[in-house]
């Protein structure tokens, strides 16, 4: 969560969702506080992905940007970057409220 954090983002859980469903095994949930910001924040997450040369991980190398909600999608991590008016919409906490969370900031 430091990578996520060092860019100042903000009420992040990550939820062990391995026995509620197949797609991934962790959800990682963070919000910014603009469009600026959470193109930062995930341009920081790809530059780390490709820097530790993890890139292969990557289902979409080239996520939609300049979206209330960024999705990036890493194998059996799926990092999901909302400005908060997005992240209160689609409340992913409550979709995977049976998985078990294993990180709250």
């Amino acid at each position: 969560m430091d990578i996520i954090d060092s860019k100042k983002g903000e009420d992040i859980i990550a939820i062990d969702v391995s026995d509620v469903t197949s797609i991934a095994r962790y959800i990682i949930v963070v919000t910014t506080t603009s469009t600026v910001h959470s193109n930062s924040l995930a341009k920081h997450i790809l530059d780390f992905f490709e820097d530790n040369k993890l890139r292969e991980l990557l289902f979409n190398k080239n996520p939609e940007l300049n979206n209330p909600w960024i999705l990036i999608d890493a194998t059996d991590i799926i990092i999901n970057i909302f400005q908060r008016e997005a992240r209160d919409f689609y409340a992913l906490e409550k979709l995977y409220f049976k998985g078990k969370m294993i990180f709250k900031s």
